[in-house]
């Protein structure tokens, strides 16, 4: 005889709800433990996480005035050269390279030649001075050094300069071009002495102030100046110290001044420091050398 078991629906109701249940539970289990793990490793990272260092800081850095470097740059623009008396820095409240003119190229770049670079063939002039030769080959590389490698300039047909050397006991050279040999033709026909032309009163007065080194490695030099003023009425004299080239902010005034105060008692910078007026040259880094860059005035 043969049995039939049949199974109560309601007990198999049941568990199927209970497995329901037990895989909901383990859900909410899992749930639960990442939102509490990731919470726990946020808190954690915040709180023991690596601190994000701070950018440091890029400065400025300060170089003695005695530095070579800083000494050779600075002379590059000094005002007391022969062929720099017209003070184009100190006139103009901003200079850039392109700001030059063809021949003030030339006498800025011509203050690098030396003797050496002067060639003689036997070649006289009429009136028998030596006639030297200036290759093209300086003129650039000393156009390049004080303006950098992107300067343009044009040949002068003839220019006079005062070299900071003489010849011959002469110094004043006369530059004439020879485009056949592609260079300069140079002789010299007089000296020109600057110290005995000095003025009784200068019409301005520098001293180099500070020097600094830019997180680009340019170097920025400034220097203090103050302009004068100096009037004379039936051998009294008066002399007026200024801050400003158009000489409106007034410094000091000096009235009823014999000549023989004037010469016992030169302006001494040093004075008139804290009042002075600041320029200051920034020199560019090309290729390991540097180039003049700019020039600005502050008052």
């Amino acid at each position: 005889m043969n049995f039939k078991i049949e199974q109560d629906d309601s007990e198999e109701t049941t568990s199927k709800t209970r497995i329901k249940s037990d895989k909901f539970m383990i859900i909410i289990i899992v749930v639960i433990s990442l939102v509490c793990g990731l919470t726990v490793f946020l808190i954690s990272n915040a709180i023991f996480g690596k601190k994000k260092t701070p950018p440091v800081e890029v400065v400025d850095t300060k170089i003695n005035t005695s530095d070579e470097t800083v000494q050779i740059l600075y002379s590059y623009v000094a005002h007391d050269s022969r062929n720099k008396s017209d003070g184009k820095f100190l006139k103009n409240n901003k200079v850039l390279a392109t700001d030059f003119t063809n021949e003030e190229k030339y006498n800025y770049a011509l203050q690098f030649v030396q003797p050496e670079d002067l060639s003689f063939d036997g070649e006289l002039t009429e009136k028998n001075e030596k006639i030297y030769f200036l290759n093209d080959k300086r003129i650039k590389n000393y156009m390049q050094r004080f303006f950098g490698t992107k300067v343009n300039y044009t040949n002068e047909k003839e220019l006079t300069y005062a070299f900071d050397f003489s010849i011959n006991n002469k110094n004043l050279g006369v530059l004439e071009y020879n485009s056949k040999d592609s260079g300069y033709n140079v002789h010299f026909i007089d000296l020109e002495d600057n110290q005995e032309n000095k003025d009784l009163v200068e019409p301005y007065y520098t001293e180099l102030y500070e020097a600094l080194r830019k997180p680009d490695s340019s170097i920025e030099i400034k220097e203090k100046v103050i302009y004068t003023e100096l009037k004379e009425n039936a051998g009294v004299y008066e002399l007026n110290i200024y801050k400003d080239y158009e000489k409106t902010k007034l410094i000091e005034k000096k009235s009823n001044l014999t000549l023989e105060e004037l010469k016992s008692n030169p302006i001494q910078m040093k004075k008139y420091l804290d009042n002075a007026a600041t320029v200051t040259y920034l020199f560019k880094v090309e290729n390991t050398r540097f180039y003049f860059y700019s020039s600005t005035i502050s008052n």
